[in-house]
């Protein structure tokens, strides 16, 4: 007979100690949260060479979140979602981006398929000021999962960071092409997804290559039901982002069953097994950040199903 599977659901975020270091604001958000059956998930990591990229990575991570709610409500299937979502996120970037007083300036959309949109002043001189904006405030990675508790479900991203599927820790990789002086090269880039916001021509690498970005949309993963995962930004190691999982039991619960156990008490106190305490994981990473083991902010969210014995009651 299968037991019956509860699925636990936690997350957490910390600075890392370059950030703690440099007094810089923790850059990486991070949002949960489970209706009807379905968890849901996202980690957004903000480009640490932006000035405020924490503000989007947090906008952009509650959006995101608020839209699958809402296309779950409408009963949007799982795997239609990340086609879904990616040109609306471009829209709320547009939105967000036109409301924005720019002085004596004005906003337009340039191209035929209102791909980007470029600044001009009131003489038509087009200027700098979109891109500053743009690569200052809106720059963040997306890691994302939709899960159904009894059929599965899936991981999306775009840009770098790192997901783990059973004992697989699989990190993203931001490979683009740029080209050199004879042929195209491919080379290390974040794949930020407001970089679509952006004339083509404007994005480049430090060294005044031009980047020729991938092709617009998610990257995604299935997930079998009644596996663990998790998604994190790439602060971590594979073996921190293991010691993220089984960290539902916290240890107050553990030491009051030991300790009623040497008095006597039956194995039912196995019942506290299942009083979790989400709060573990995010100690397991202030853990990490306080003991300086993670360079850069650390974020993630982790889901552990767990067999319940119905039987001991737990």
């Amino acid at each position: 007979m299968n037991k019956p599977i509860e699925y636990w659901v936690a997350s957490g975020s910390a600075p890392g100690y370059l950030h703690s270091d440099r007094m810089i604001n923790k850059q990486d958000a991070v949002r949960k949260t489970r209706f009807e059956g379905k968890i849901f998930g996202v980690v957004c990591d903000g480009c640490s060479q932006g000035k405020w990229s924490e503000i989007y990575a947090n906008e952009l991570a509650q959006y995101i979140l608020n839209q699958m709610l809402s296309l779950h409500m409408q009963k949007i299937p799982i795997d239609q979602l990340p086609a879904l979502l990616y040109p609306m996120i471009l829209d709320f970037l547009r939105t967000r981006i036109l409301q924005m007083p720019f002085g004596d300036t004005y906003l337009a959309a340039v191209d035929n398929d209102k791909k980007s949109l470029i600044v001009f002043d009131r003489n038509h001189h087009q200027l700098d000021i979109m891109y500053d904006y743009v690569t200052s405030n809106m720059l963040a990675t997306i890691v994302a999962f939709c899960f159904d508790e009894k059929d599965g479900g899936i991981i999306f991203w775009r840009g770098d960071g790192i997901y783990t599927i059973g004992e697989n820790v699989f990190p993203i990789e931001n490979e683009v092409q740029v080209l050199g002086d004879d042929a195209r090269v491919t080379t290390e880039f974040p794949i930020y997804i407001a970089y679509d916001l952006l004339p083509p021509s404007t994005i480049k690498t430090k060294q005044g290559e031009d980047v020729v970005m991938p092709e617009a949309g998610f990257s995604v993963a299935e997930v079998p039901a009644k596996t663990r995962f998790a998604i994190t930004s790439d602060a971590f190691t594979e073996d921190q982002i293991l010691q993220l999982f089984g960290q539902f039991r916290p240890i107050r619960f553990r030491k009051f069953v030991a300790k009623m156990k040497a008095k006597g008490y039956p194995d039912d106190l196995q019942l506290l097994w299942n009083q979790y305490d989400p709060i573990e994981v995010q100690t397991r990473i202030n853990y990490f950040s306080s003991d300086r083991e993670i360079e850069d902010d650390g974020a993630a969210v982790v889901v552990d199903p767990v067999e319940l014995d119905l039987k001991r009651g737990g």
